[in-house]
């Protein structure tokens, strides 16, 4: 009969760059629906929570200097003076009683949330931008995929992040932003953003393949076999891994780094210190972009890295505003509607520089049209290196796609590489050593991999400690009558 072939029938799950189901947020993490108590009692409960957090002591003693900076010494009287706070006894008077200890409960996740709270490991472990919401007020958007997004909140540390933010623009002299300024963030927009999180409910992706009879996807990144990457395959089900030719040329990443540069360095160039790794950068991209006449794409790890190479005197003295050689930026801060098409457009051009931060190693189609583009192809320059590897590979992804000629390279700062990898057996001499004996890469790929391996290697309530909450507007006199609607 027709309902049982529907019932026997089988669902096929196809995901696009399925690797981005293997990482930590989405494997890892609970996620949590709640509902938000947004009231004035509430926005003044958590400014004057805020207000507290900044003048308490900090945590002494700490091996980590910048924890002494940020933690809270005595989170217990810390709780105790936010429950003195007339806005705490305000808020619970607007609410019936019944309600009154699951808002106590969420009151003690804020108040432990800001004993906590550090606004640069935050923004390290969350990427994040200032954008307008759906409703136009600014706030913060987590890096989600390719893009950016208001919908995704991590904690209360969203909450003491947007206040973060509110003192920095203020501290800066920042107004609100208006005729394409930079936005800030207000307390005119916080009382549109901010609220107490009640949850209604949460789910995991964990058994998420299991209920497929088939997974079908696309990734550039096939994890290795014997990665946490294939174990986390195994425990959603998937068994058995089928590779399908590529119709195209397929890239090939030795010749891509081989073609960068010749010697040992091959592809890999260290200089001592970050002024050193401007000037090379900007002798090697004026050499591919003005001398060669090739598209360059340079990422940096971060939109601060990526300003102060513009601001260094190498740059300046050799992309002046005047020159043949022109440089654009796609960067997180400016993101809006319709900015990436003419980007793209420009970052194909002959003499055309593009410098990118690393939330756009993924996602970007170069489509190359010029027959002479195509013909020498886009050179990659990453000026770090990542721990992800993956970002690596997709950030070489840009170049000799399809067809297409194309060439890679990695131009680091020493310094920068061996605080990545401090803690580990490499020094300064045995970096050296490598890179004349042109094994440098290899050797930071080998510890590259065994760190991430002893980073994941921790407790699964630990993993879930960075819980992503997706927040869904509630009235906020909808707990006012707990007892009616129980």
């Amino acid at each position: 009969s027709q309902s049982q072939s529907q019932s026997q029938s089988q669902r096929i799950l196809i995901v696009d760059e399925y690797d981005t189901l293997l990482k930590e947020d989405t494997y890892g993490n609970d996620m949590v629906l709640d509902a938000d108590l947004r009231s004035d009692e509430v926005i003044a409960l958590m400014t004057e929570t805020w207000a507290l957090r900044q003048v308490l002591p900090r945590a002494v003693g700490s091996p980590d200097p910048l924890v002494a900076h940020t933690v809270v010494a005595d989170a217990s009287d810390f709780q105790a003076q936010v429950n003195q706070l007339p806005a705490y006894a305000a808020l619970l008077a607007v609410y019936h009683e019944d309600a009154h200890p699951l808002i106590e409960r969420e009151i003690h996740q804020m108040v432990q949330s800001a004993a906590q709270f550090d606004a640069a490991v935050h923004g390290k472990e969350c990427p994040y931008v200032v954008q307008l919401n759906d409703e136009g007020h600014p706030t913060i958007a987590y890096k989600h995929g390719d893009d950016y997004t208001t919908k995704l909140v991590h904690g209360y540390d969203t909450a003491w992040l947007q206040f973060h933010e509110r003192d920095e623009a203020q501290a800066g002299g920042l107004s609100p932003a208006s005729g394409g300024g930079p936005l800030t963030i207000t307390n005119e927009s916080m009382k549109h953003t901010l609220s107490l999180s009640m949850p209604c409910g949460s789910f995991s992706y964990a058994k998420l393949a299991s209920a497929y009879a088939l997974v079908l996807g696309v990734s550039g990144t096939l994890p290795a076999e014997g990665s946490v990457e294939r174990k986390i395959c195994h425990d959603f089900g998937i068994e058995h891994f089928y590779e399908m030719v590529d119709i195209y040329n397929n890239t090939n990443s030795e010749n891509v780094f081989n073609k960068s540069s010749a010697g040992p360095e091959r592809g890999v160039i260290l200089e001592p210190n970050l002024a050193s790794q401007h000037n090379r950068l900007a002798q090697m991209v004026n050499a591919t972009a003005n001398v060669q006449q090739r598209p360059v794409l340079v990422y940096f790890d971060t939109e601060t890295a990526l300003r102060e190479f513009k601001k260094s005197g190498d740059f300046l003295a050799t992309f002046p505003p005047d020159g043949d050689v022109q440089v654009e930026e796609i960067v997180p801060s400016k993101m809006g509607e319709g900015y990436m098409e003419g980007k793209l457009r420009f970052a194909v051009g002959k003499q055309h520089v593009t410098l990118l931060t690393a939330d756009h190693t993924r996602g970007l189609d170069m489509v190359v049209m010029d027959p002479e583009v195509k013909e020498k192809g886009i050179h990659v320059i990453m000026t770090y290196f990542s721990l992800d590897k993956t970002e690596e590979i997709q950030a070489m992804g840009r170049t000799a796609r399809q067809s297409d000629n194309g060439s890679f390279a990695l131009v680091l700062d020493q310094s920068a590489v061996l605080e990545t990898f401090e803690g580990t057996t490499l020094d300064q001499a045995g970096l050296e050593g490598h890179r004349e004996a042109g094994t440098a890469y290899q050797h930071l790929d080998e510890l590259r991999a065994a760190k991430v391996r002893q980073a994941r290697v921790r407790p699964a309530a630990q993993i879930r400690t960075r819980t992503m909450r997706t927040m869904h507007t509630t009235p906020s006199h909808s707990l006012t009558h707990a007892r009616t609607h129980a």
